[in-house]
């Protein structure tokens, strides 16, 4: 008895944790898609830039791909 309701408590605690962590996780999508439409509408000069620093982020290079546009 006492182990099925521990085994209750643990699920759910677990269900919330994870509902907790995809609502951050969408908040964070969100915040993220409306700072790159900021400067998308901001300036399509600063627009190449943001790729540049996610992929200097990412391999810690800068591709001549990025620089040209």
């Amino acid at each position: 008895m006492l182990v099925s309701r521990f085994m209750q408590s643990g699920i759910s605690t677990y269900a919330y944790w994870y509902l907790y962590l995809c609502k951050a996780a969408s908040q964070l999508m969100r915040i993220g898609i409306s700072v790159y439409a900021f400067f998308f509408f901001k300036s399509t000069v600063y627009t190449p830039l943001i790729p540049l620093y996610i992929n200097s982020f990412s391999t810690k290079k800068i591709t001549a791909e990025y620089l040209l546009l």
